[in-house]
């Protein structure tokens, strides 16, 4: 190949000796060649040694790796090199590329900052630097990247990049579909004129540090996203109030803005305008008033964080088909009812730190696909329900902290899988039950501030339990290790 290039070169030469016109010579494989060299000379350090071995001048570019060429012009049309572990800069070169359609770099460790040159690359619809290890790149975003019409994804996520997005960042990217910038250090206002993206599905701008209110032109109401299908705004600085116009974008699947300092109510109707809604993030926000029972309208609804909030009321009796529900460290009161064993695919059920009274229900012991249930913090009372021993593959109980009395039912024996139980500070009295010995995989345990009997066994779980996990127990007794009695209390002895 680099034999032919240089006859190319010596062809162009003559032509331009012998003819009067004047001709200029015009980019071609020769250039995309130059191109890829001048990028493996930049890139000091190969992990497998792949492109020292391959990128040769001895054999035909479009057979690199990495490389596809197109038929008809016979140029570089794509270029990737995601996960071959090079460590390096991206140079100005690859801006001659100028039939690439897709360009990634992902999962390697480029630093330095990206060349103003891409900007060249109009045919680019695709641009995947992400997740960059170790030596990050810097510096900012070329705004000039903005300008390129044919571009569809832009893909820049955990890359290290500073600065702010343009102003006018869609007004010369009519055919945008997704944009991908999470996990930076992105500063200033999300652009109000994201309106004019008519074809964006993703925006994807979490874990940066942008300010203000979260735009109304997002909203289906005021713009034009009617395609957008992923909004993820989470752990940024937004303040204000959430347009209720974002809880009616229809084409929504994917909905995040956890970790803010948004304000105000979620829409009483909420999930009438998302009905193909998958997951709902909302969590560590100020948000206030109740959660609708209308979210169950989101049919495909699978997952919703509502917690740390200031959310006040029930929590809604119809939840859909949920499969993780996080509603803790909120003021919800009322009761948990029996509804909650119709939820029989969930699998984490977060309500700690609330403010839920009355009994647990029975029904609660339906819940048999779950690995997590977490009651803790609440005002519950009565008796724990022996049918939560059957949920068999839970491996996390917690109903500390609540006024819970009775005994510990002998079924929690049957939950094999458990590997933490928590039932700390609470009125549970009678026996430590034996059963409890069978649970293998149990790393923690807490009986804490009880009234609990019985001599505490060295065998299974408690071989490995400690003096803090039964304090304030007046009447247990055994091993020397948990500060406890020799003997059970005189009144207390079995027959």
């Amino acid at each position: 190949m680099g034999r032919s290039c240089n006859l190319l070169f010596d062809l162009a030469v003559f032509i331009l000796l012998h003819h009067d016109t004047s001709l200029v010579l015009v980019p071609n494989i020769c250039t995309d060649e130059a191109a890829l060299l001048a990028l493996k000379s930049h890139i000091p350090y190969h992990r497998n040694n792949i492109l020292p071995r391959n990128w040769s001048s001895s054999t035909p570019i479009c057979s690199w790796i990495g490389i596809i060429c197109s038929t008809r012009h016979l140029r570089v049309t794509a270029l990737d090199i995601s996960r071959l572990e090079l460590h390096g800069t991206i140079p100005p070169h690859l801006g001659n590329h100028s039939f690439l359609v897709s360009l990634r770099i992902s999962n390697n460790s480029c630093y330095g900052e990206l060349p103003v040159e891409l900007a060249h690359l109009q045919r680019l619809k695709l641009i995947s630097v992400t997740d960059q290890q170790i030596n990050q790149l810097t510096g900012s975003i070329p705004t000039s990247i903005f300008n390129i019409t044919m571009m569809q994804n832009i893909a820049l996520t955990d890359s290290n990049l500073t600065g702010k997005l343009p102003i006018t960042i869609c007004d010369h990217l009519p055919n945008l579909e997704g944009l991908y910038l999470s996990i930076n250090y992105l500063r200033g206002i999300i652009p109000p004129n994201l309106e004019k993206c008519r074809k964006l599905q993703i925006l994807s701008l979490s874990l940066n540090e942008f300010i203000g209110t979260v735009p109304k032109e997002i909203s289906v109401e005021l713009g034009n996203l009617n395609k957008l299908q992923r909004l993820a705004l989470t752990r940024n600085v937004f303040t204000g109030s959430v347009s209720a116009g974002i809880f009616n974008i229809s084409t929504l699947q994917f909905l995040a803005f956890s970790e803010n300092k948004l304000s105000g109510t979620v829409p009483s109707d909420l999930g009438r305008g998302m009905l193909i809604l998958e997951k709902l993030y909302c969590a560590a926000n100020i948000l206030t008033g109740f959660i609708s029972s209308s979210i169950s309208n989101s049919w495909k609804l699978r997952i919703v964080d509502l917690s740390v909030n200031s959310f006040t009321g029930p929590i809604p009796e119809s939840l859909g088909i949920l499969r993780t529900i996080y509603l803790d460290y909120n003021r919800l009161d009322s009761r948990l009812t029996a509804s909650i064993g119709g939820l029989h695919d969930l699998i984490e059920f977060n309500i700690s730190s609330n403010l839920l009274s009355e009994t647990i229900p029975q029904e609660i012991g339906n819940l048999k696909a779950a690995t997590l249930v977490d009651l803790s913090k609440n005002i519950f009372s009565g008796k724990i329900p022996s049918i939560l021993g059957g949920p068999d593959k839970l491996f996390n109980l917690s109903l500390a902290h609540n006024r819970l009395n009775g005994p510990i039912p002998d079924s929690f024996g049957k939950l094999l899988a458990l590997q933490f139980l928590d039932l700390c500070y609470n009125n549970l009295s009678g026996e430590n039950p034996k059963t409890i010995e069978a649970l293998v995989y149990l790393k923690y345990l807490n009986f804490s501030f009880n009234k609990l009997s019985r001599v505490i066994s060295s065998g299974g779980p408690f071989a490995n339990a400690t003096a803090r996990f039964f304090l304030s127990h007046n009447a247990l007794c055994g091993n020397s290790k948990y500060n406890v009695s020799a003997n059970l209390p005189r009144g207390k002895r079995k027959s």
